[in-house]
């Protein structure tokens, strides 16, 4: 990879890893291509939902995406089993689209189909569903780091990290890990007399300055995995009841070999959450023009869960001191948040209780 200058880093890489003909996207001469499609997306060992997400670059300096709606999404296995992507709703998560009930087998070989509305036909190159590895356990802990409010003053505040322990094996040859979080909380409405009081789950990523990715080839079997996965920072969402997921991902040497690309990329400029993180083709092709793959990575994997649990009442006397009264009774603003009026104008939030909830 060439780099011109930091600040242009997003926009200066050498692509197209997988075939033979090298192209260089330079940023400052404008080649990058703006129109083309961006996938981002897995699919693991489990019924889902599984989310993918199609965008078209419009600003790579300024992160600006634009959501690409309208398409026709299918995956489907070496079996003959298809399974269709719904896109949710156009309006609030344009270019976001969902597969539920369709569970990954490990051994069977997956392919996606997505068919633009334009006409334009991309299809993932095959790939098989490994076994999962497991992932022996999470730990969470608490630092205080620093931060900048917004009168410019430099605060400490605590953030949760989250952390997964792991070790490599004998089953691991020949294929690789990557390690990614979610963080689900309860959230209560505003309590009303006479009103009656929702309480939602709601579901975020959490913040992660690296991609975390390890090849077990490169160590001896039984070598043990410490991985830093991300971190939260205290906030509402510790009031009650807050569950970190952490999803220890086994993958192919193609996903490692980009996931390797990206992680070069953000180390310096960003973080994972920049969407996408770099200009990086991946392992779609383009069948009505060759010479122009997608940007990004269609992730078929296998997958082992481990989850934390904290409850306000285990934190620290110094962390709780940090959660905001956001819609107790007690707090006069509560009233102009809407959220505490309607907990489904959070994102990602439902009435439904995770079936693995405890």
């Amino acid at each position: 990879m060439k780099i011109k200058s930091l600040p242009l880093l997003y926009g200066l890489v050498l692509s197209l890893f997988f075939i033979t003909c090298i192209r260089e996207i330079n940023y400052i001469n404008g080649d990058i291509d703006r129109s083309a499609l961006v996938v981002s997306g897995g699919f693991y060992n489990s019924s889902g939902p599984f989310k993918l997400k199609l965008s078209r670059p419009t600003n790579y300096e300024k992160r600006d995406f634009e959501p690409v709606k309208g398409a026709s999404v299918v995956l489907s296995d070496d079996e003959g089993n298809q399974g269709v992507y719904v896109e949710t709703d156009p309006l609030k998560y344009p270019g976001e689209y969902i597969l539920s009930g369709f569970e990954g087998v490990p051994g069977r070989i997956y392919t996606l189909d997505i068919l633009l509305a334009d006409g334009g036909a991309y299809r993932s190159r095959p790939q098989q569903m490994p076994e999962p590895l497991p992932m022996d356990s999470t730990e969470m802990k608490f630092v205080f780091l620093e931060d900048v409010t917004a009168e410019g003053n430099i605060v400490k505040v605590p953030f949760a990290q989250i952390y997964a322990h792991s070790s490599t094996s004998d089953q691991s040859t020949g294929y690789c890990l990557r390690w990614e979080g979610e963080n689900t909380f309860i959230f209560n409405e505003l309590y009303i007399p006479g009103a009656p009081q929702k309480q939602c789950f709601v579901t975020n990523g959490i913040s992660a300055q690296t991609v975390n990715i390890v090849d077990p080839g490169e160590l001896q079997p039984g070598t043990p995995l410490f991985e830093y996965v991300g971190r939260r920072r205290v906030d509402y969402s510790f009031d009650l009841r807050n569950c970190f997921s952490i999803y220890q991902r086994t993958i192919g040497k193609d996903a490692y070999r980009y996931w390797s690309r990206v992680q070069s990329l953000i180390r310096p400029t960003g973080t994972i959450f920049d969407t996408p993180p770099a200009p990086i083709p991946g392992n779609l092709e383009n069948l009505s023009d060759p010479a122009r793959p997608a940007l990004g990575f269609f992730e078929v994997g296998a997958s082992d869960t481990t989850r934390i649990y904290v409850n306000r009442g285990d934190l620290p006397f110094e962390v709780v001191a940090f959660i905001p009264l956001h819609c107790g009774s007690g707090n006069p603003a509560a009233f102009n948040r809407p959220e505490c009026l309607d907990c489904l104008k959070l994102a990602s939030s439902t009435l439904q209780k995770p079936d693995w909830w405890q």
